[in-house]
């Protein structure tokens, strides 16, 4: 038996893998800020807090240019003067190496996870499960936590 953990969308690889392989081969669950009840009035949200210039979650979560790179650092922070210090090149670099690999694949994955689709459907696991949720989270905020636990 193995204990698995995932933080932000490698929660929903952590619930699908105990789901999957059920309680004899996985033991615990620790997920991190992953909002395992997303709906698409969930990414309207997150995209108007956001600012409310993006089309779509892909664009500001897998950015492909700086700006979009640097706004999504500064929700992921909650010390956001951390991405101020940090020069254009060294964002534009990290876009590159984060986000440009498999581009599709993860597009696909984001449109999968949304709740009430065929391809998701959140059950309860019959394993012990730990939640772990920053309260200043602007992409998941507190109370999808509350939700996710109930």
């Amino acid at each position: 038996r193995v204990a698995v953990a995932g933080t932000s969308y490698g929660g929903f690889v952590a619930y699908s893998l105990a789901r999957a392989a059920g309680p004899g081969r996985v033991g615990p669950v620790v997920i991190s800020n992953s909002d395992l009840l997303k709906t698409a009035e969930d990414d309207r949200a997150f995209l108007q807090r956001a600012g409310g210039e993006w089309a779509s979650m892909a664009e500001l979560l897998m950015p492909l240019d700086a700006r979009s790179a640097r706004r999504l650092m500064e929700l992921s922070f909650y010390r956001r003067q951390v991405t101020s210090m940090l020069p254009d090149f060294l964002i534009r670099e990290g876009v590159q190496k984060l986000f440009s690999d498999k581009r599709e694949e993860k597009i696909e994955l984001m449109k999968a996870i949304i709740i009430g689709t065929d391809e998701f459907q959140l059950t309860p696991l019959e394993q012990d499960v730990l939640l772990i949720w920053g309260d200043h989270d602007q992409i998941f905020p507190l109370d999808k936590a509350f939700a996710v636990k109930r």
